[in-house]
């Protein structure tokens, strides 16, 4: 595995060691995407050292924001944007296409933007919207459709340090497995950011790294977690019944359970009612 970065030596490291400590191994590259220079010169010489070798897959993920208004952003500010994520997925895509070809065998895919997997940040946005179908695009194809939420992550944010308060079991209560990987790496992320206040910006109320607290990812995830909770039926124990239901094991519903069961789908339905339903 290769790793790519442009400046942060530290934080490089540290995704080569959790490669590393789950069973894979690696070696790091420095470049910058968007020049071509830089990638054309770190890919040969990568290739030259490794002359029975070719990368076989390709994860285009770089990619910068500029959490600015259009009518604000400067000239600089987007073309840093444009040459990271889209010039850089060019640049190092075009260098490699060619011996996934010679080879007839080659994957490469591409993250588009950090607004798809972070959400709208800002907190006039609310925690969950209702789902928007949206149609899927395979090669310019319409494939099928989907149901797409936006989500208010600063919202969630405040959702989260709200019931991280809670001290008494309860409502909002916080419950954590004792795992491993629940350690000390993972509260420091799940607490690596606080709500700091700008009186020069639209929008004065933000979020904010806490120095020293580089790894947000916890909280993330955390935050798309309880999103997908919201979005999608509170009843566990009645899922988990039907799961295993399916399966074929038969697990009684608890005597003061009051479970309403699903409504079957009419097969004279139309496929558009059936999606306004859902």
């Amino acid at each position: 595995m290769l790793i790519n970065y442009q400046s942060n030596d530290k934080e490089a490291a540290n995704t080569l060691q959790l490669v590393r400590e789950q069973g894979g191994d690696g070696e790091l590259l420095k470049f910058d995407v968007s020049s071509p220079a830089a990638v054309s010169e770190a890919l040969n010489t990568w290739s030259a050292q490794h002359p029975d070798e070719y990368i076989e897959v390709l994860i285009n993920n770089a990619g910068i924001r500029k959490d600015n208004l259009m009518l604000w952003m400067t000239e600089p500010e987007w073309n840093g944007v444009l040459n990271t994520s889209l010039n850089g997925f060019f640049y190092v895509t075009q260098a490699l296409l060619k011996n996934m070809l010679v080879k007839r065998f080659g994957r490469i895919v591409n993250i588009v933007s950090l607004s798809g997997i972070k959400g709208m940040p800002g907190q006039d946005k609310p925690y969950i919207s209702p789902p928007k179908k949206q149609k899927i695009f395979v090669n310019q194809i319409a494939v099928g459709t989907c149901w797409q939420y936006q989500l208010g992550v600063d919202s969630g944010k405040e959702i989260i340090m709200d019931n991280l308060r809670v001290q008494t079991p309860g409502q909002k209560y916080c419950h954590f497995p004792k795992r491993d990987d629940y350690g000390s790496a993972y509260f420091a992320g799940l607490l690596s950011e606080t709500k700091v206040y700008d009186p020069n910006k639209k929008q004065p109320w933000s979020w904010k790294k806490i120095p020293g607290h580089e790894r947000n990812e916890p909280l993330d995830c955390r935050n798309y977690a309880l999103a997908a909770f919201k979005a999608l039926p509170k009843n566990l124990d009645e899922i988990d019944r039907q799961i295993k239901a399916a399966s074929g094991v038969r697990v009684p519903a608890p005597p003061s359970a009051n479970i309403t069961p699903p409504k079957r789908r009419p097969a004279q339905r139309s496929r558009q009612k059936y999606y306004d339903d859902w």
